[in-house]
This record gives C-alpha cells, structure tokens and sequence, in this order.
C-alpha cells in the first residue's frame, strides 16, 4: 500500500493465533489527515472503517473486509517542527494464522 510516510518501525510478535504484524509510520500531518490517507487507500482495497475511539489529539481505527483481518491503525499527534509542520506517529497492526 503506498502511503506518504516514513515506515520507522516493523515488528513481528508471536501469540496463541499466529504472529502479530506491527508498523510504525511517522507522517508529516495532522491524526486526522493520517488516517484519511490510510483509510482513502484501504477502501480501495475493499475495507470500511469504524473509528473506536477519539479525542484531542489521539484517534484509534478498525479497517474490516471479509475474509481478511482487521486492520486497526492508532494516530497520535506529536509536537509540531520548529517551522510549524505537522507530526502524526501511526502504528497499524494486524493478525496473520
């Protein structure tokens, strides 16, 4: 999926149904304008989406198509650059058997 971000991190971890596939994105905008890049790309894909929790600065999302795993992705605004720009630290995780 192509994104406008800087992948920072990638991490597998094992549990009980498979391994637990883990990114961390740093994005170059607003939570909200992180996820409406994410989201716009995984519809796309076939996925809807359901917000599960928001507040200021924080936004917490499951993407769902059938047959496949949830998607959840978690948008933390950080503190802006010196030149005002926008930060936003994405984690998008996801399940595989």
């Amino acid at each position: 999926m192509p994104l406008n971000g800087e992948l920072l991190k990638q991490m597998n971890k094992p549990s009980d149904k498979g391994k637990s596939i883990i990114n961390v994105v740093s994005f170059d905008a607003s939570s909200h304008k992180a996820e409406g890049e994410i989201s716009s790309e995984l519809e796309k894909l076939g996925y809807s989406r359901r917000v599960v929790e928001e507040r200021e600065g924080f936004l917490k999302v499951h993407y769902y198509k059938a047959k496949s795993p949830v998607i959840g992705g978690i948008y933390t605004d950080q503190d802006k650059e010196s030149n005002g720009q926008e930060k936003t630290l994405t984690r998008l995780y996801w399940q595989e058997s």
